[in-house]
């Protein structure tokens, strides 16, 4: 499959049944919009009722005092939305059609205002969606990398526009005992991974990125082996890894999380390479059908 556009966001207003709300009441266009048709009714009963022509008339009773052009009426709207109380503008019995246009705009403005509220509360209390766009590789490897023999697995953000601020983390998870004789069942050691070519463990994520640990003499996988990497294995160890980076539309912190047990990580491995292209506007495409693939390495490790 081609990395291309991520409805993710749309999607999540999809979902509520609100998409095209959502798309088109954004707060200042919506808001203007709904004052606007309001102010339209509100000069429509002021027209017919005659108060635009008897402006002013000490004798005339009008249906709203003050209110003689269309700039007024449009600024009666907001303050019918906003206040609880009017000031030089007034509404009064005169016309029965004002009285049942203001509880409609009443109405309407609290109903709008909740809208547009939930849409707020929708799009920051669902950032959990946006972590199943992030891809980890279904197998971790250990092989050789520039001489060097590695930890590795593959992390990919699906979405177009990608997190900031991204970081990896890693623990090993296994029985451990301490110098005291104490057995702690689920001891977890930190395991220092960084991205190729980075040189601590934030990453940047444009496209697909292999994660590393050097298994050296501080490593905690130091006395790992071939024979600890099978099927039979799985309560020996587990690697947790943790991606975690900021949504740029919204400022949420979103976690993803993946594991690795023995069974899933393969000895002397390494990913196939992916495939790149471009579009004919010059974006960058990524083909994912080999994310997951791997090959044995023909080298001894």
């Amino acid at each position: 499959m081609i990395l291309k556009v991520d409805w993710m966001m749309l999607d999540n207003y999809g979902r509520t049944g609100l998409g095209e709300v959502g798309l088109l009441c954004q707060p200042n266009p919506c808001k203007k919009t709904y004052f606007l048709v309001f102010a339209i009714l509100w000069y429509a009963i002021l027209y017919f009722h005659g108060d635009i022509d008897h402006f002013g008339e000490e004798e005339w009773k009008p249906c709203i005092t003050g209110i003689h052009t269309f700039t007024t009426a449009f600024l009666f709207s907001v303050e019918t939305q906003h206040t609880t109380g009017y000031g030089f503008y007034e509404l009064t019995e005169q016309c029965g059609s004002g009285v049942f246009l203001f509880c409609a705009q009443s109405i309407v403005g609290v109903i709008l205002e909740g809208v547009m509220v939930g849409l707020v509360l929708i799009k920051t209390m669902r950032a959990k969606k946006r972590r199943e766009t992030i891809m980890f590789s279904k197998n971790a490897v250990i092989g050789m990398r520039d001489g060097a023999l590695c930890f590795m697995f593959r992390v990919a953000d699906m979405r177009k526009a990608h997190l900031v601020e991204a970081h990896v983390r890693a623990q090993l998870i296994r029985k451990r005992k301490t110098k005291e004789g104490e057995i702690i069942p689920e001891a977890k050691e930190e395991i220092e991974v960084g991205g190729e070519g980075e040189k601590d463990n934030r990453v940047l994520i444009f496209w697909p990125t292999t994660i590393l640990h050097e298994i050296d003499e501080e490593s905690p996988l130091k006395n790992i082996s071939e024979g600890d990497l099978q099927e039979g294995n799985d309560d020996l160890l587990e690697i947790i890894v943790v991606l975690e980076g900021i949504v740029e539309s919204t400022g949420c912190t979103v976690q993803a999380r993946s594991s690795y047990l023995p069974s899933e990580i393969l000895w002397a491995h390494q990913f196939q390479n992916l495939k790149f292209g471009k579009t004919q506007d010059g974006k960058r495409t990524v083909d994912f059908s080999t994310f997951h693939e791997t090959q044995l390495l023909s080298i001894d490790v």
